[in-house]
């Protein structure tokens, strides 16, 4: 088991001065898992049709001011390390905002996973917030839908989650931590003894999942415009929080915007032995 850290969309977003970052940045923090067998990608960032064209992204793309450069896709990113992009058979999706499922169309045969409240409410937008962060191009090959809802009897660290559904493997584990949108997750990879969780937009900073806590002030407004459910959001933050406190010797912790994280476990490539 390998993990690798894709940026898979850059963006110099305006107000991004606010974000106490030089430059002012934020990434698309994708992985690929190499499971032996086959590979799998959480969140699949910007895609290729969207780097050509961000118009494709909607009114959002004025405010992500995103890089344009196709050696930035997952698709091309995974070429780079030498593995056939074909081999990608799981695509597992914290939310289907526009940032994170771009790059589903570049990846038609494998199976997408994602909470069914979720889709439902990417198929089924309530308002204009959510037809405008769900983006119909980004699903209009029909993708392989994989839904899930059903919970695990086990937790994961005291969270409800869901295991071996789907032809996952039982070591990458599903973690609805709603809020955010209305289905969104964190998903969680056993290596040895420890576990890497992608956190999604469960948070957006690292200090936020620090001990002392802190934000700027650029994230804490990006959080109120972003969330759909500000009160459930900020629940789930804390739970989170709750959880990673305790265990901070036993699980490594990412999001998907923050540069920093990104710069720093990129420079690693983590591995799990063979057993």
């Amino acid at each position: 088991m390998k993990i690798h850290h894709l940026n898979c969309g850059t963006c110099r977003p305006l107000g991004g001065s606010l974000l106490n970052r030089s430059p002012s940045i934020i990434t698309c923090h994708c992985l690929l898992i190499d499971t032996d067998k086959e590979l799998v990608l959480v969140d699949s960032g910007v895609g290729m049709a969207d780097m050509k064209n961000p118009k494709r992204l909607g009114p959002m793309h004025l405010m992500l001011n995103l890089r344009q450069d196709d050696a930035d896709t997952a698709f091309r990113q995974v070429e780079q390390l030498g593995y056939n992009p074909e081999d990608v058979k799981h695509i597992i999706i914290t939310h289907l905002d526009l940032d994170h499922a771009g790059g589903l169309p570049d990846f038609p045969w494998a199976n997408v996973h994602v909470l069914k409240q979720e889709y439902d409410a990417a198929m089924h937008p309530e308002n204009y917030r959510e037809r405008e962060r769900y983006r119909k191009c980004h699903f209009a090959h029909q993708p392989k839908w994989i839904l899930h809802e059903k919970i695990s009897d086990e937790k994961w660290f005291g969270l409800e989650c869901i295991r071996g559904e789907g032809g996952l493997p039982e070591d990458i584990v599903i973690v609805p931590l709603t809020g955010h949108t209305k289905g969104h997750c964190g998903v969680a990879i056993k290596m040895d003894e420890s576990w890497f969780f992608h956190a999604g937009d469960t948070y957006y900073y690292d200090k936020q999942m620090a001990n002392p806590i802190d934000c700027t002030i650029g994230f804490k407004l990006f959080e109120y415009l972003a969330h759909m459910d500000k009160k459930e959001a900020i629940k789930k933050k804390n739970r989170l929080w709750d959880v990673i406190d305790k265990n901070r010797d036993q699980i490594t912790i990412c999001c998907t915007h923050d540069p920093t994280e990104f710069e720093t476990l990129s420079k690693t490539t983590l591995r799990r032995r063979r057993t």
